[in-house]
């Protein structure tokens, strides 16, 4: 009897374990497959904003000019820098001086250059792809587009800076006044400002405004239209880039002004691509020989 009662009650206590086994693996099955799948989206590729591509190695620029020719230089418009002259319809401008100038220095007296339109928000992209071979278009030098501008994927050189300005808030007499204070309550409610994308402009921009005041554009010319529609009633520039005659060349018609105080202080210098020091040297003292 004795062992017959204890026989049964290993039985039931083997079962239990067998219970507890099946059970274990169940929970298993479940948790595992989910714990798989589960990837952070931080671990996914986002096809919608993807990882910018290897900077291609391009040959120094000094020895491909000897070949071709011709000095590429990438511009963009801006009035008294870089900008079509209506009567001659060349392009012309302190910008171009300094494009023409880098082409004389490196090619001689037969010199030839050309220029490569360009915007503020692809002019990195396209410097690193080889689309020109310098960047003389109102380029600010910061910490991160020299080690690392975050859309071309890799730092640049820049020269000594051969302008310094700053950047203010012009348009509207009334949200000038708005902008200058930094306020966007009461009758400040509808100040929008105009900022440009790319820019060292839009970068301050966003951190002294919500993004409900501001009006993306990708150029100056731009700015300005939408000034003169109403899109916008502030414009953005440096001292010497937004006077009112430039605005009233370009047909606004309406009040305008110019702030008082300047929010950034703008290094604005020649850009080439790194990895040719030979050619970053030799274009920095053409600036310097200025």
């Amino acid at each position: 009897m004795t062992i017959k009662c204890c026989f049964g009650k290993d039985i039931q206590a083997l079962n239990i374990k067998w219970l507890l086994v099946v059970a274990f693996v169940a929970i298993v099955a479940i948790v595992v497959p989910v714990t798989i799948t589960n990837v952070s989206p931080q671990d996914e590729e986002d096809p919608t904003n993807p990882e910018p591509e290897t900077p291609q190695v391009l040959p120094p620029v000094l020895e491909t000019l000897q070949e071709r020719g011709v000095l590429r230089c990438g511009i963009y418009d801006r009035l008294g820098f870089s900008a079509i002259n209506d009567e001659t319809k060349e392009r012309e401008g302190f910008e171009i001086d300094l494009c023409k100038a880098v082409a004389a220095a490196s090619l001689g007296s037969s010199y030839r250059y050309e220029t490569i339109p360009t915007t503020a928000a692809n002019r990195f992209v396209k410097l690193a792809s080889g689309d020109f071979d310098v960047l003389i278009s109102g380029t600010t030098h910061t910490f991160d587009r020299d080690v690392h501008q975050l859309s071309a994927g890799m730092g640049f050189s820049f020269s000594t800076p051969y302008l310094y300005g700053g950047m203010t808030f012009n348009g509207v007499p009334e949200f000038v006044k708005c902008a200058d204070k930094l306020s966007v309550v009461g009758d400040c409610a509808n100040l929008l400002i105009c900022s440009i994308l790319g820019t060292t402009w839009l970068d301050m921009t966003e951190e002294l405004f919500p993004m409900s005041n501001i009006v993306l554009t990708e150029d100056q010319t731009q700015s300005i239209q939408n000034l003169i529609e109403g899109k916008c009633n502030v414009i953005q520039g440096e001292q010497y880039e937004a006077p009112e005659v430039v605005v009233r060349y370009l047909g606004y018609e309406g009040p305008y002004a110019q702030g008082n105080n300047s929010f950034t202080k703008e290094p604005l210098a020649a850009v080439t691509r790194d990895g040719d020091p030979e050619f970053a040297d030799f274009v920095n003292w053409v600036v310097q020989g200025l």
